[in-house]
């Protein structure tokens, strides 16, 4: 009885027993893709027809690359006004770009790299999306 119940196998244990009992298909036709695949791929067309949704996500992704990009500036002007007593000690921050100019002086260009990838990463999402859409009249 504890085992009957356990597996799911009394009536009524689990809600939709039917549905969850069903075998899973053994084998799958190559280049015809799962139902499930088909489904989220519907349901991910359908997200990106959404002109508003889509707008307001790639206006967030934008935003927060160009505060990335504006960050890279920030670093690259701190470095270039800030005088290190140590530059070995300064060098050691944990920036992998980052080069010593003059005595005391650092060029880190790290967050900018980092800012600028992103700003490409969100201007590619959005030419993949607008040559995705449908013409609209």
């Amino acid at each position: 009885m504890i085992s009957a119940t356990v597996a799911g196998r009394r009536s009524g244990a689990f809600p939709n027993t039917a549905a969850t009992n069903r075998p899973l298909p053994r084998r799958h036709r190559a280049g015809v893709p799962w139902p499930s695949v088909r489904l989220v791929r519907d349901h991910l067309d359908r997200i990106l027809h959404d002109a508003t949704f889509t707008a307001v996500a790639l206006a967030i992704a934008a935003g927060w690359s160009l505060y990335q990009v504006a960050l890279g500036i920030a670093d690259i002007v701190e470095g270039l006004l800030t005088h290190y007593p140590s530059i070995e000690y300064a060098a050691v921050n944990g920036q992998a770009l980052t080069w010593r100019i003059g005595q005391d002086h650092l060029l880190t260009i790290d967050q900018l790299m980092k800012g600028s990838v992103e700003l490409c990463v969100v201007l590619l999402a959005a030419i993949f999306i607008s040559t995705r859409a449908p013409a609209r009249n």
